[in-house]
């Protein structure tokens, strides 16, 4: 009877061998691509780091430009300060000082003229205003301005 079970046991123990997945060392081959694959994932993930902190930047940026420019017109619009022909915005943006300059020739039409202003931040000569003007096929009507944009 033992030699019975000793033979039966081993051949279980043989079935149970031939089941199991054979399990084999890990390749440098392989180590090497996963590094790989891990070090070109980084990069990615560290370039889009990167693109996202400059879009931050230059959002901040230009929100604090339109930020400046609505308190500016409505600055205006109340009446607290008055555009004259040669109106100059200044402020600091991303860490500089930069300004907006705008210069009315006098030799526009209806020199000194007022400025149009709009609550969603539109800011023009108000010429010829309410005023009809007709203009004349035969003559030219010149209106010349300068805008000058700066950062020191």
């Amino acid at each position: 009877m033992r030699r019975r079970s000793s033979e039966a046991t081993r051949r279980r123990r043989g079935a149970q061998r031939a089941a199991a997945p054979r399990v084999r060392g890990v390749v440098l081959l392989e180590v090497l691509i996963a590094l790989a694959i891990l070090i070109l994932g980084m990069a990615a993930v560290g370039m889009q780091v990167n693109v996202g902190l400059r879009v931050a930047n230059n959002s901040e940026i230009a929100t604090r430009a339109v930020m400046l420019a609505q308190s500016k017109l409505a600055e205006l619009d109340a009446g607290i300060v008055q555009l004259v022909p040669n109106e100059e915005l200044e402020g600091d943006f991303g860490g500089r000082p930069a300004g907006l300059r705008v210069e009315i020739s006098p030799s526009h039409p209806g020199f000194p003229n007022g400025w149009c202003l709009r609550h969603y931040g539109f800011l023009g000569v108000n010429y010829p205003g309410l005023d009809t003007l007709r203009l004349d096929p035969h003559r030219s009507l010149r209106l010349k301005y300068r805008v000058t944009v700066y950062d020191r």
